[in-house]
């Protein structure tokens, strides 16, 4: 009788588990197989990283964290986009079926959760391990939401399902060149410091070598 009432809330908790899965299907391995480039090609099976998530952002938001310079994503957007990002699921690496460029993943997690719910999907990937890592940046904003499940949440993001706010088309598919390509965003710029400043520190460096001089 006990295994039995215990086997019944065992199936309870798995059932209240599963209620609360959402999922979310990421990858570039259909639809239009736009493979995903680095600086100087595709990024490396085995490397970097793509996951899912949300952020307190709104898509006009990520865009000027994109854009903010005029020139690409600033180390400061980058920095930002790594604090306020809010992954949903398992992360993974490209490389999906060994190919270079291509990823495939399925995250799963309470989408009804606070952090998620009516708050948009966002796919962000690097040439790194993390964001903070990565020279290289391409961010993807899905149309839809994260709802809580009624009866069950399910979603897909990647290059022909969201809107690009960082990186774009470039480079050549280098499984058929007739397939397109997407380039990461590789342009980081730290924030270049105000003529003044520039002209103090080379003042204060000037008086550091003349003291140096004098006790020499």
């Amino acid at each position: 009788m006990r295994k039995h009432i215990l086997s019944l809330i065992a199936l309870g908790l798995t059932f209240t588990t599963t209620a609360k899965s959402g999922t979310v299907i990421f990858d570039n391995f259909s639809g239009t197989f736009s493979q995903v480039h680095a600086w100087n090609g595709p990024v490396p099976a085995g490397t970097g990283f793509v996951a899912v998530g949300t952020t307190t952002y709104t898509r006009a938001q990520l865009e000027q964290l994109a854009n903010g310079s005029g020139h690409g994503f600033m180390v400061f957007g980058r920095d930002v986009l790594e604090e306020n990002f809010i992954q949903f699921g398992e992360s993974i690496t490209f490389g999906f079926n060994g190919f270079d460029g291509y990823f495939q993943g399925v995250a799963q997690g309470d989408s009804g959760d606070a952090a998620f719910v009516g708050k948009p999907i966002v796919l962000v990937a690097g040439n790194s391990s993390t964001i903070a890592e990565s020279s290289g940046i391409m961010v993807i904003v899905s149309p839809d939401n994260f709802a809580a499940d009624n009866p069950i949440f399910s979603a897909n993001i990647g290059p022909d399902s969201g809107q690009f706010v960082s990186g774009g088309p470039g480079g050549t598919n280098t499984i058929n060149a007739n397939l397109p390509a997407f380039t990461m965003n590789f342009r980081m710029f730290d924030v270049i410091p105000e003529p003044e400043i520039s002209i103090l520190a080379l003042f204060s460096a000037a008086l550091l070598f003349l003291r140096r001089q004098r006790h020499c």
